[in-house]
């Protein structure tokens, strides 16, 4: 089992804000997210951002 987060962050050389309810880590996951070209349409929630 891996942990999506941990996954994530070594496969995409992410450095997720651990504090996910933080508009910081909204924001980094929305940026991370247009880094590599994958869409997520409003509303823009941490838990979409992580899913997409």
């Amino acid at each position: 089992r891996i942990d999506m987060i941990e996954g994530l962050e070594a496969e995409a050389n992410l450095n997720i804000p651990k504090d996910l309810t933080s508009e910081a880590a909204n924001r980094y996951l929305v940026d991370a997210c247009e880094k590599f070209g994958v869409k997520c349409p409003p509303p823009q929630t941490t838990a979409r951002l992580l899913d997409k």
